[in-house]
């Protein structure tokens, strides 16, 4: 794909918002970790419902399916800023955006 040249639009603002988007996938990926994590938890309990781990485990591929996606645009992203500027940028971007 050919880039687009903006007008209006820095390269420093295009890092910035790759910077902004790989955190957005990053807490994306996490939470599908961490239903996926919940998910074969709750089906390999004994005392779950054969009805209810079918479900769970319907869910589990949709969660995993749309992680491998993620992953897949995670990976995408990070390769859009320089790896001696990538730490920098992602910071910065935590700072702009509040977050621990």
């Amino acid at each position: 794909m050919e880039r687009t040249i903006f007008l209006s639009i820095t390269d420093a603002e295009r890092e910035e918002m790759v910077a902004a988007a790989i955190l957005g996938r990053e807490r994306e990926i996490l939470g599908y970790e961490i239903n996926i994590e919940n998910y074969e938890a709750i089906v390999a309990n004994p005392s779950t419902s054969p009805e209810f781990s079918k479900r769970l485990t319907d869910l589990l591929k949709t969660e995993n399916a749309e992680r491998e996606k993620s992953l897949g645009i995670y990976a995408a992203l990070k390769t859009h800023i320089p790896a001696a500027r990538i730490v920098a940028a992602i910071a910065a971007a935590k700072a702009k955006a509040a977050l621990p």
